[in-house]
């Protein structure tokens, strides 16, 4: 039974962290959205419109996948491994242009890469419990 209430805790301390970082990453990009409309793609830099909707493409992605995590709670783990596709964009996409602006002196940015880590670490903790929810039901 106790073991039980961990694996609960812990679910959901993971699954408010995955929540956190997609409600920050909407926010950070609405901000800039609305600010300032400039962006980097994979080392091309963005003016104007096309940065405008690079920026609300990436807010309106982390704040639909907040949304469905939290309206669809029995397909967590699929939304949450779209989560994990979403921050593995962002960090790949900001390392090729760390890179390339810093001369290869940073590699990529640590932000990103925490962010990473925790939905991938929200998803395989969800995959490993599977079998004590059920093989049926991944809730």
């Amino acid at each position: 039974m106790m073991h039980k209430q961990v694996i609960q805790s812990i679910d959901t301390l993971l699954k408010c962290c995955v929540l956190g970082i997609l409600a920050l990453a909407t926010l950070t990009y609405l901000v800039v959205f609305i600010l300032n409309w400039e962006d980097w793609f994979f080392t091309i830099k963005l003016d104007g419109l096309p940065a405008g909707l690079f920026l609300l493409a990436k807010a309106l992605g982390a704040g639909a996948l907040a949304g469905l995590i939290v309206q669809y709670p029995k397909r967590t783990t699929l939304f949450a491994g779209l989560g994990v596709m979403y921050f593995g964009y962002l960090f790949l996409n900001s390392a090729f242009t760390i890179q390339k602006n810093t001369g290869g002196r940073s590699l990529f940015s640590p932000l990103l890469a925490g962010f990473l880590i925790i939905a991938v670490a929200y998803v395989v903790f969800r995959l490993a419990t599977a079998k004590g929810r059920g093989a049926g039901n991944p809730e």
